[in-house]
């Protein structure tokens, strides 16, 4: 088994702080892979943009997705108090985190349709907070 530097072995809490960095660090280069990937494909010519009626509802939803996602961020952080048990404020940072990434990810899929990149930048940078706002719970 893998071993500190101290030479002890890692404790559970640390193993369960260790995977949900390795959570955040996926959640954030999922999107920002996306994103390029569909830059990528919209520079080289490999995709066209077709916008249709619904690509602005599209936009929208993203915007409204991540601006829920930041406001959750918020709501999160301040809830998540050393007296609620450990477990409860690692799921709500989870939620948060994963609701965060949805609105980028949502806004990638109208930078992939549309060719407006926008959206996409929008819900990384929502992601983005949402990481800095809501951090990784630790035993007080």
């Amino acid at each position: 088994m893998d071993t500190t530097p101290s030479g002890r072995s890692p404790s559970s809490q640390q193993l369960n702080e260790a995977a949900q960095q390795v959570v955040r660090g996926a959640l954030l280069s999922g999107v920002l892979i996306f994103g390029g990937v569909v830059w990528w494909l919209h520079d080289t010519g490999r995709m066209h943009a077709q916008p249709t009626d619904a690509s602005r509802l599209l936009e929208f939803v993203s915007y409204g997705l991540s601006l829920i996602a930041l406001i959750a961020a918020f709501v999160i952080r301040t809830a998540s108090t050393p007296e609620r048990s450990m477990q409860q404020r690692t799921q709500w940072a989870v939620m948060a985190w994963a609701l965060a990434e949805s609105g980028g990810l949502l806004g990638g899929v109208h930078y992939l349709l549309t060719g407006v990149w926008r959206a996409w930048a929008v819900g990384a940078l929502v992601l983005l907070a949402a990481l800095i706002l809501v951090p990784v719970p630790r035993r007080e």
